[in-house]
C-alpha cells in the first residue's frame, strides 16, 4: 500500500538559486515493500524530482553533430542564458547528475540530462536516455529563445538507497553476495534488458552483478521504475519514504517504438487514468497483438497485465473480453510498461498525462 502524498505534504517555499521566485511545495510518498516471498518482485517509482536550483531564460540554442568514432555521430545540443548563472562544470562533474526541464513553449515537460556546462551554457542529452536522437531544434517541435528551463539535482543509487556511511546510512539490505542482498533492478532502454544492482558490504558499495566497478553514481533517471527483489534472508518488511519537489508540469515521456518493450512509471504523486494518457500517433486495433499496448504491474499478485485501445478509442484488457478499462486508475508511481509495434520519432515520441491536480490549491 502506498501513502496518500498529499496527505503529508510539506510547504517548503525557499528562494531558487539563480530566481527571485520560490520553489514548489514539497511532498513525500511512502512504499512499503514486504519482507521476501520465493524472489517476488516490487515495482515501484519516485515521480518526486530534486528542489529547482536555477529557474532561467533561454538566450539561444545552438546543435551541431560531431563525429565520436567508433561509435555513431552524436547531437551535440547546447542551450545559453544571459549573465554567468553557473561555475564552469559544477553541473557535470560525473558525481552528481543535474537535469535541464524545459518549462515552456512546444517542449515543455521534457527533461534531460545535462552532460557539461560552462558559466553561462549547458549541454544536454537530446536522446533523453534512449537511442534516439530528437533534435532541441525539431521542426514544430523546437525549444525557443524565451522559453524557461529549469535545472534541479537529479539522484543516483547511493542518494536514494544510501551508501553506508554515517551520513548516508544504507536504506535497504546489503550483503556479501548479490544473492544475499536486496537487489534493485533498472531498466535500460537503449539495450532493452534490466540490471540487478546491490550493496556489496565486503566492498562497501554498490556494484551491478559480479562486476568489479562500483556503481554508487549510477543515475537514477525521474522516469526510472525501480524493480526491488528481496533475498530470501530478508530481516522483515522495508518501509522507503522519498521526499521531493511535486511536479508542476506534466512530464513528457520517451519512446521510439520499433517494437520494444520499454518501462516507466507513474510520474505524479497521485493517480492517474489509463484515458488520460496523450499519445500521439498511438496504434489502435482490435487485438492486443498488432496494437500498442501499456503494461501495468500489481505489487500484489506480481501480474503485469496488458491494455490496448482499440478503434472505438476506448481501452481493452488482454484476454479480458468485452469489459472497457477506461477509468481504471494508475497509482502514484506505479509501472507502466509501453510496447509501440512501430518506429516512433520527433513529438510522436513522446507519451504524457495532463497535470491531475492544481498546485495553487495546496
Amino acid at each position: 500500500m502506498k501513502t496518500k502524498l498529499f496527505s503529508a505534504l510539506l510547504i517548503l517555499c525557499t528562494p531558487c538559486f539563480g530566481s527571485s521566485e520560490a520553489t514548489r511545495p514539497l511532498g513525500f510518498i511512502t512504499y512499503n515493500i514486504p519482507a521476501s516471498s520465493s524472489g517476488a518482485v516490487y515495482r515501484f517509482g519516485v515521480p518526486l524530482t530534486g528542489n529547482t536550483q536555477y529557474k532561467l531564460v533561454t538566450s539561444a540554442y545552438s546543435e551541431y553533430w560531431q563525429y565520436n568514432a567508433p561509435f555513431v555521430d552524436v547531437l551535440v545540443s547546447t542551450i545559453s542564458f544571459s549573465g554567468y548563472p553557473f561555475v564552469a562544470s559544477a553541473l557535470s562533474d560525473g558525481t552528481t547528475p543535474y537535469f535541464a526541464r524545459i518549462a515552456t513553449g512546444q517542449q515543455a515537460g521534457r527533461i534531460m540530462r545535462i552532460t557539461a556546462n560552462t558559466s553561462n551554457s549547458i549541454t544536454v542529452d537530446v536522446t533523453d536516455n534512449t537511442n534516439q536522437t530528437t533534435a532541441l531544434g525539431y521542426s514544430g517541435f523546437s525549444l525557443s529563445a524565451g522559453d524557461t528551463i529549469e535545472i534541479f539535482k537529479g539522484n543516483t543509487l547511493a542518494s536514494l538507497f544510501g551508501d553506508g556511511t554515517a551520513n548516508n546510512p544504507l536504506r535497504v539490505q546489503g550483503g556479501s553476495t548479490q544473492s544475499n542482498a536486496d537487489q534493485i533492478g533498472i531498466y535500460s532502454k537503449t539495450t532493452s534488458q534490466t540490471y540487478y544492482y546491490y550493496f556489496n558490504t565486503n566492498s562497501s558499495d554498490w556494484r551491478v552483478s559480479n562486476n568489479a566497478w562500483p556503481q554508487n553514481n549510477f543515475i537514477i533517471y525521474p522516469e526510472y521504475a525501480i524493480a526491488i527483489v528481496r533475498p530470501v534472508s530478508s530481516t522483515g518488511a522495508l518501509r522507503l519514504s522519498f521526499l521531493g519537489e511535486i511536479p508542476a508540469i506534466s512530464p513528457l515521456t520517451k519512446n521510439t517504438g520499433q517494437n520494444y518493450y520499454s518501462v516507466s512509471v507513474n510520474r505524479f504523486p497521485c493517480s492517474i487514468a489509463l484515458a488520460d494518457m496523450k499519445a500521439p500517433a498511438w496504434n489502435v486495433s482490435t487485438s492486443p497483438f498488432s496494437a500498442d499496448t501499456l503494461g501495468l504491474a500489481n505489487n500484489t499478485t506480481g501480474v503485469v497485465s496488458a491494455y490496448f485501445k482499440k478503434p472505438d478509442l476506448q481501452w481493452y484488457k488482454a484476454g479480458g473480453g468485452t469489459i472497457t478499462y477506461s477509468d481504471l486508475l494508475i497509482g502514484a508511481g506505479d509501472y507502466i510498461g509501453f510496447q509501440r509495434r512501430s518506429v516512433i520519432s520527433g513529438p510522436n515520441s513522446f507519451v504524457t498525462w495532463p497535470l491531475p491536480y492544481n498546485l495553487n490549491n495546496l
